[in-house]
C-alpha cells in the first residue's frame, strides 16, 4: 500500500513537471497603428486599385481558360506530354506576366504613401504579398499552380487549395 501511495505521488510529481516545464507562449507583439491616409491618397490608391483590377481581369480569365484546356488534356485517352509540357509553359508565361503586373503596382501604391507610411507598413508586415495574403493566396507558392500528379494514366492532376500537399505535388522542383 505504501508503495502504491509512493509511486502515485512519484507519477503526479512528474506529470506537474512535465507540464510547469512546456514552454510559454511568446507576448504578442504590440499591434502597429495603420497608417491613416489623406483624401488625395486614397483617392489615388482608388485607382490605382481600379486600373490594377481592370488589367488583371483579363489575365485572370486567360489563366482559367488554359487551366480548363490543360485538364482536358489530360482527360484524353492518351495524354501527349509535348501537348501538356507546352500548356503548362504557356501557364508559367501567363503566371510570370500577372507577378510582373502585380509588383509594379505596389511601387505605384508605395509612390502614394509617404516614407514614414512605407516604414509603418513594413513594421505591420504589409509587404507587397499582402494584398495575396488577404485574398488567400498567400500560400500557393507552387510553380504548378497546386496541381499534383496522381500518376500515369490516372486522369488529370487533382487541384489543389493553398498550394502543394505535404507530399509534394510531383511537378514541382520546391518539393
Amino acid at each position: 500500500m505504501k508503495n502504491k501511495t509512493l509511486a502515485a505521488l512519484m507519477m503526479l510529481a512528474l506529470a506537474g513537471g512535465i507540464l510547469l516545464a512546456q514552454p510559454s507562449e511568446p507576448a504578442a507583439p504590440k499591434p502597429a497603428k495603420m497608417p491613416e491616409l489623406t483624401a488625395e491618397q486614397q483617392q489615388k490608391m482608388d485607382a490605382l486599385r481600379t486600373a490594377h483590377l481592370k488589367e488583371m481581369l483579363p489575365l485572370r480569365t486567360e489563366l482559367e481558360v488554359k487551366q480548363i484546356e490543360l485538364d482536358a488534356l489530360w482527360r484524353a485517352d492518351e495524354p501527349e506530354a509535348k501537348k501538356i509540357v507546352a500548356k503548362v509553359k504557356e501557364i508559367g508565361d501567363l503566371r510570370q506576366k500577372m507577378e510582373i503586373a502585380r509588383i509594379n503596382h505596389q511601387f505605384e501604391a508605395r509612390k502614394v504613401l509617404t516614407p514614414e507610411q512605407r516604414k509603418l507598413m513594413g513594421r505591420m508586415g504589409m509587404g507587397p504579398r499582402m494584398m495575396d495574403r488577404a485574398r488567400g493566396r498567400g500560400m500557393k507558392h507552387c510553380p504548378t499552380g497546386g496541381r499534383r500528379n496522381r500518376g500515369a494514366g490516372d486522369g488529370p492532376p487533382a487541384p489543389m487549395m493553398g498550394g502543394c500537399p505535404p507530399q509534394g505535388c510531383g511537378g514541382c522542383k520546391m518539393h
